[in-house]
């Protein structure tokens, strides 16, 4: 907090202040507010009022912080692109790997793992010769 300005008239006084807030998971958030004071046995008091805190603190209401994340798309539509052909749709994920230093035959793991994975065999032997031989290859 930082004090912009006073105006002061003998035992009162006004203040304009800066607040600064740094909040988690939304970051600085700063604004204006007011202050009125009185002195009182030389020492100025601030006179308590919620709207010290934040100019919108009136009526009851509270300060407080909320992070609202947009919801996922909707999984039941396709994602299309501008002519409106699907480029993204739902689909089963499977990643299947096998241990490069432990394969003998590439292509007869490549043919195996195609059969029930169902991916193209020549391009996942294409993937497991490229990996180094302490590597996985996963499709």
């Amino acid at each position: 907090m930082s004090v912009l300005d006073v105006d002061d008239h003998g035992d009162a006084a006004r203040g304009r202040l800066r607040i600064v807030w740094r909040v988690p998971a939304i970051g600085r958030f700063g604004y204006d507010t007011r202050a009125t004071l009185r002195r009182a046995h030389d020492a100025w008091k601030v006179l308590w009022q919620p709207t010290v805190v934040h100019p919108a603190l009136v009526d009851g209401r509270r300060l407080g912080t909320s992070v609202e994340r947009p919801g996922r798309a909707d999984i039941r539509a396709d994602i299309l692109d501008r002519a409106g052909r699907p480029i993204v749709t739902e689909r089963a994920v499977v990643r299947v790997g096998v241990a490069r230093d432990r394969v003998r035959d590439v292509d007869a793991t490549a043919r195996a793992v195609a059969e029930v994975a169902d991916v193209d065999a020549r391009a996942y032997a294409r993937a497991i010769r490229r990996a180094g031989p302490r590597s996985s290859s996963r499709r």
